[in-house]
């Protein structure tokens, strides 16, 4: 049930890392799972990575100055 004129047709497309674009209407049912198993990264893992750049963007966010609203 594979609709090879609908693929042609399709104007949306995924940018995956590494520079591959596949047509939207593939991505899905025939790209999904290979491409999450290569790019995907344990959340445990990404919230270490981004720790240290998270509590710098707040540490910058506390030295902001604002105008009073007076």
């Amino acid at each position: 049930n594979f609709d090879v004129e609908r693929v042609k047709r399709c104007a949306i497309h995924y940018a995956v890392p590494g520079g591959k674009v596949i047509p939207f209407c593939t991505y899905n049912s025939l790209h999904r799972e290979k491409i999450e198993k290569k790019y995907a990264v344990p959340l445990e893992v990404w919230q270490k990575q981004h720790r240290e750049q998270n509590i710098q963007k707040h540490r910058n966010l506390k030295s902001l100055s604002f105008p009073s609203k007076e």
